[in-house]
């Protein structure tokens, strides 16, 4: 079985040690597909190199390849680098998950990966 990074990082959760073999087995096998699907990129550079301008373009041309595409504003540092991801996924019709300057950005991007799996 392939390594599976989001569980081998922190270990086997108790709910997986109290499967079964096969039940556990078969869930890793379920995760495992769903990692297969999902694609994350991102996107980082200097200060006003265009990154936000690029994270929308991207969007937009993976959107009309009929991607499913969630934004995750995770640049806290520039309050207006939030506001400008927010108005360009509204132009583009792409969802943007933010929390605004107050959290972590590691904060952000771990919550972006987790409201990904209820969309």
């Amino acid at each position: 079985m392939a390594n599976l990074p989001l569980l081998a990082a922190k270990g086997i959760p108790p709910y997986l040690r109290a499967m079964e073999h096969t039940d556990r087995h078969h869930f890793m096998q379920s995760v495992e597909s769903a990692l297969a699907l999902l694609q994350i990129i991102l996107m980082a550079g200097l200060q006003g190199v265009g990154k936000t301008t690029a994270c929308g373009k991207l969007a937009l041309f993976l959107k009309k390849q009929k991607k499913r595409v969630l934004m995750v504003a995770t640049d806290v540092y520039r309050p207006a680098a939030i506001e400008q991801l927010v108005k360009l996924g509204e132009r583009i019709s792409v969802p943007v998950f933010q929390q605004g300057t107050d959290a972590k950005p590691q904060d952000i991007a771990a919550a972006g990966l987790k409201h990904v799996s209820m969309v």
